[in-house]
This record gives structure tokens, C-alpha cells and sequence, in this order.
């Protein structure tokens, strides 16, 4: 294991569902900046660039105000091309861009942003990042959400961009996923995130997530053709992080016994629910449910498929939510890594599943800097009241910052190798491990 980036500034990729390097594997892209210790400001500036594998170089090519810190600004190469693109401002709104890598210029400039690419067709798809930053979730600070006012708005949702015309239109609308599969829709305000394609690129995974009358989220993982055909919910209740594990299944961390959801969202209980008499009464009833391993978690395989098809996987191997990335050229085996335990300990580590083992590759300390006071009251005030009532200000302000580095483990494109965000050294970079001896 070594570390890739210089330590004179910080410098992160973002989260665990892209290849951070081209096919060559001799380019791999990062975002770099001066602080990490509160999350982005408004129109504040991260460097874009690429670090040049043989002579470690980071080589800076251009700025976005288009990032965040879990997920950077969504750079990602297109296919076997020396291009990527990337989120920025456009127009005065959120949109990406286009750069060539060897000529270290903008080719083209775009008025939507991209989530995920499709690179065989040219297709890109976005979602809304005001909205998902004013609900909680990995968006951009400095744009008000147009629908802020709709709880379910008709004409916001997931977005398909065509990169060779430019063309934009709406592939499905937040109105329709509320409503797809419930006799009541929520009237709370609804959000789509974490987009991701099947690895032949024919289907779309996302998180449709709403806040509880009793405080609590409900979110489900659903799929959708990218020409919007065949809508599906797969799973619902407490999820988390996932991926696709073949073009028919997906691993996701989460409950896969969904009687605590559907006993939440039964109409005639919501009231009892979201009474103040059950939220006093919460705590014991979380203890009584973890008893009756009501509230057990694990990996779960689920098929997309019109039928619920839920599978655990890796029980009692992996104990723990995590961020997990299928290797693009051997489906059978998997990288992950841990949320910090008591001791600020990250662990990272591979799985594979078909002998459902796991292989420890290295532990990680966070450092225990925390947002100042300051720092703390004005991020806590930039996302909606609903949300800052369930938030804690102090964790929120730390979760949304550069200090809280998860490792977000990510393939290199030649699915022997490895890249993380790690700040055990007291920095935040990128570091590489070699892993082609466990595959």
C-alpha cells in the first residue's frame, strides 16, 4: 500500500461506485483543496485534475463548485477514452463538463449535471442536487431547489442526457416513484439518490428516500429500464450503500425483514407512531425489537425482479454497513470497508462470495478534529427545518465535511488494484493497494 497523492494539499476521489482510473490505468482522477474542516461553502472552488501514475504528479486542469465531499463532483472517465466528465456550474446551474484528458481542455460544457454514465450509448443521468443537499443527502450548497415548495413535484426526478445531441428529458419523476407500489403516498418530501447502472448498462438502480411521521426514513431500492420501462421496488425499510453484483442482482446493507417498515407505514399506526408517546417510548421499543432480531442488518442479494427475492449474504463475516464495489472484471469477489468503531478504526477489506470468506487488508484511524462551533451554525441552517430537526447539528456539519473520510474503496479500471480516501496520516489523500494476490 502506498500513497498516491502529495500531502501539501488534500486531495479525495469521493465515493465507492466508480472506477477511479481510465482503461490505460495510467490516469486517475481526484479533486484537491486547502481545507477540510467544514463542508463546501457556497461557490467554493475545488481544483479538478488527474494524477499522472508514472510520475505521481497531481496535474490540475480545471475548478467546479459542483462537489461535496462523500461524493466528490461525480468525475468519471467515459470509456476507453482519455475524457471524463464532470459536475460544475453551467448557465448559472448545476451542469457538467467535458475534459480531455491529454489536452487538459473543456470540450464540451452541459446544462445538466451526471450521476452516472452509460458510455456505450452516450446517455448520462442526474438527479436534482439542491434538492438533495436541502434533504440531507450528498448535494451542492448554492442553488435554491426550484420544487422546494412540492413534496413530490411532476416534473423534477431522474434526468437523461444524450452527450452527443444534448438532448435532456425526464426518465421518471419523483411524483411517480412516490406514488409507484403504495396505496397512500407519504406526504413528506420525497428525494431520489445514489443512481447506478447494471453492468450491461440496460437497467438504472436508485434510492427513493422520504422522511417518517415518527422521525425516521424509509427508503427503497428500486430499478427502471433507462428508456423509463419496468419500474420495480425491490426492497424497502433500512438501506444503505449497495451495488450491483451481476446484471439480475444487487448487494445492499440493510433489513431485509420488512416487518418494522410495513408495521411504520400501516395508516391506521402512523398516528401511534408519530405520537409524542411513541417517540418517548422508542428506545425501549428498539430494544425489544433487537431482541426479537427484528433490527438485525446485514448484506442482502436481491433480485431485480417484479417478485421480492431477498438472499442475506456474508452473515457474521461482515458485521458492520460498509461501502461495497463489485470487481468490474470478477464479479465473484468484492471490496469493502467499515464505518469507524470505537476506537476511530476503519477497516478495509475483500470479499468474495462464492466461498463467502473475507480477506482483512488494513485498518485506518480517523483523527478526532471536529468542526468548529461556527463552523456548525452556518451549515446546520442550509437544509430544510424538517431536516434539522432529526440531525444532529454538530455530527451533521462533521458528516458533510472533509474530516469525516470514509475510505470509499474503488477499483482501478484493471481490477487488480485498489484506490481509498484515508486521513490516517493526518491529511486526506489517496492511497492504492495491490490486491491481485487475493483474487
Amino acid at each position: 500500500m502506498y500513497r498516491l497523492t502529495s500531502i501539501e494539499k488534500h486531495h479525495f476521489f469521493g465515493f465507492h461506485d466508480l472506477c477511479i482510473s481510465n482503461n490505460q490505468g495510467d490516469k486517475l482522477l481526484a479533486l484537491q483543496v486547502d481545507e477540510i474542516d467544514h463542508p463546501p461553502r457556497k461557490n467554493q472552488q475545488a481544483t479538478i485534475g488527474f494524477v499522472d501514475i508514472e510520475s505521481k504528479r497531481y496535474i490540475s486542469i480545471g475548478q467546479t463548485s459542483a462537489w461535496n465531499f462523500p461524493q466528490g463532483a461525480r468525475q468519471q472517465w467515459l470509456g476507453d477514452t482519455n475524457k471524463f466528465i464532470v459536475n460544475d456550474m453551467v448557465n448559472n446551474a448545476w451542469g457538467s463538463c467535458l475534459y480531455d484528458s491529454e489536452t487538459q481542455e473543456i470540450i464540451e460544457k452541459y446544462d445538466t449535471p451526471t450521476h452516472v454514465v452509460n458510455s456505450k450509448l452516450n446517455l448520462s443521468f442526474s438527479i436534482n442536487y439542491s434538492r438533495l443537499h436541502r434533504l440531507g443527502g450528498y448535494g451542492y450548497t448554492g442553488l435554491v431547489d426550484n420544487y422546494a415548495e412540492d413534496s413530490a413535484p411532476s416534473k423534477d426526478g431522474i434526468f437523461k442526457l444524450n452527450l452527443e445531441t444534448k438532448k435532456v428529458e425526464l426518465l421518471i419523476s419523483i411524483k411517480t416513484v412516490s406514488e409507484f407500489g403504495v396505496l397512500t403516498p407519504s406526504r413528506r418530501h420525497h428525494y431520489i439518490t445514489h443512481l447506478s447502472l447494471s453492468p450491461n448498462g440496460d437497467r438504472l438502480a436508485f434510492l427513493h428516500r422520504y422522511r417518517l411521521n415518527d422521525g425516521g426514513e424509509m427508503t427503497r431500492l428500486m430499478t427502471i429500464g433507462i428508456d423509463g420501462s419496468n419500474l420495480r421496488c425491490l426492497i424497502y425499510g433500512y438501506l444503505s450503500h449497495y451495488d450491483w453484483k451481476d446484471d439480475n442482482s444487487i448487494l445492499i446493507w440493510g433489513r431485509s425483514n420488512q416487518t418494522v417498515a410495513n408495521l411504520r407505514e400501516n395508516f391506521l399506526l402512523k398516528r401511534v407512531f408519530s405520537s409524542k408517546l411513541m417517540k418517548n417510548l422508542k428506545p425501549a421499543v428498539r430494544r425489544l425489537l433487537k431482541q426479537s432480531k427484528a433490527m438485525d442488518m446485514s448484506f442482502n442479494l436481491v433480485k431485480d425482479s417484479n417478485e421480492f427475492s431477498i438472499k442475506k449474504i456474508a452473515e457474521n463475516i461482515i458485521t458492520s454497513d460498509g461501502h461495497p464495489m463489485v470487481n468490474p472484471l470478477n464479479r465473484d469477489v468484492m471490496i469493502c470497508d467499515t464505518y469507524p468503531n470505537s476506537d476511530g478504526i476503519r477497516t478495509l477489506m475483500l470479499y468474495r462470495f462464492s466461498t463467502n470468506t473475507r480477506v482483512d487488508l488494513g485498518d485506518y484511524k480517523m483523527i478526532n478534529d471536529k468542526p468548529s462551533d461556527g463552523v456548525v451554525k452556518e451549515f446546520s441552517t442550509s437544509i430544510d427545518p424538517i431536516i434539522r430537526d432529526v440531525f444532529n447539528a454538530k455530527e451533521y456539519s462533521f458528516a458533510r465535511s472533509g474530516l469525516h473520510c470514509d475510505l470509499h474503496p474503488r477499483w482501478l479500471a484493471n481490477g487488480k488494484s485498489i484506490a481509498f480516501d484515508s486521513i490516517h496520516e493526518g491529511t486526506r489523500q489517496i492511497y492504492i493497494e495491490n490486491v491481485e494476490n487475493y483474487i
